[in-house]
């Protein structure tokens, strides 16, 4: 499971022990709709680090906000209260290759390999074929 890692300094010294926890709120990057909403995050005991775990729909984008003082009990300068950042969708490409491989060998179900004389296709991929009489070239354009 991804975790989100904060550093919590106040006044430039990194802080653990907060009385009250650092709070993140994590929205869909595409609508802004609100996935967490002022969930609190895990002290790690060192370094001011804390976290936060989170289990993201891999094909979507992520903006984070973290309050460092959520009940504005003055824990660290007003400054260094909100921070906030992103993170891309998790779809790894090593998994997306290898769907796409599945596809164009025909093994994926639902998707059909159709191929003639000058293409091949399955699933929205599609490759073209040129036979030069000695040399057969599949390019994927």
């Amino acid at each position: 499971m991804p975790e989100i890692l904060a550093q919590i300094r106040n006044d430039g010294v990194p802080v653990n022990g907060l009385t009250t926890a650092p709070r993140i709120t994590i929205r869909r990057a595409d609508t802004g709709t609100a996935v967490v909403t002022a969930q609190s995050m895990t002290d790690l005991g060192a370094d001011g680090h804390y976290r936060y775990s989170f289990t993201p729909d891999a094909a979507l984008d992520y903006a984070f906000s973290i309050d460092a003082d959520p009940i504005a009990a003055g824990q660290v300068k007003s400054g260094e209260r909100y921070f906030s950042g992103g993170f891309p969708g998790l779809v790894d490409v090593k998994e997306t290759k290898l769907d796409e491989l599945w596809t164009l060998a025909g093994l994926k179900t639902g998707s059909p390999l159709t191929i003639t004389d000058a293409a091949r296709a399955a699933g929205g991929i599609s490759q073209t074929i040129a036979d030069d009489g000695t040399t057969t070239t599949v390019d994927r354009p």
